[in-house]
């Protein structure tokens, strides 16, 4: 599981190169994120002249309207909590043969949260998984419950 991050990230300049390689895929700030249930991103050219730079396509996971806003520290410990969904799932369900990336937009000031994943799921998100089905491949991950009402 990696996050995705844009050029010009502060918590990125704190970081050594192999730290960013392992954790993140950089990509270039996008002029708005879309509203529909895919965006593609640009993945960040690391010099100037690139004519196609790679790009991932990410699908809506799941998006959460809160009654409140979030303070930024409960957004941050939200967006820890998600991530250990999705690690958990990529190495445990998935056997390490999934690698997502994972992007939280925050909006309406920490009032609703949408969660973007790439690769997409399949068939559109599922709340719970209620049965077992004998399969070579696990289903789409389940998305994270939403934030707390409390935070």
């Amino acid at each position: 599981m990696k996050w995705a991050k844009f050029t010009g990230d502060s918590a990125l300049s704190r970081l050594t190169t192999e730290d960013i390689n392992k954790s993140f895929k950089v990509f270039e700030r996008p002029r708005g994120l879309s509203n529909d249930d895919e965006m593609t991103l640009s993945l960040a050219a690391k010099s100037r002249g690139v004519k196609n730079p790679q790009q991932e396509t990410f699908g809506k996971w799941a998006t959460y309207c809160l009654e409140k806003n979030m303070s930024e520290k409960a957004q941050r410990d939200y967006e820890l909590f998600c991530g250990g969904w999705l690690q958990y799932y990529d190495m445990e369900i998935r056997r390490e043969e999934t690698d997502h990336i994972m992007h939280l937009e925050w909006k309406d000031k920490g009032k609703e949260v949408t969660i973007w994943i790439s690769p997409a799921a399949k068939n559109g998100s599922v709340p719970y998984l209620r049965y077992l089905t004998v399969s070579t491949d696990p289903p789409s991950p389940p998305p994270p419950p939403p934030p707390p009402k409390s935070a």
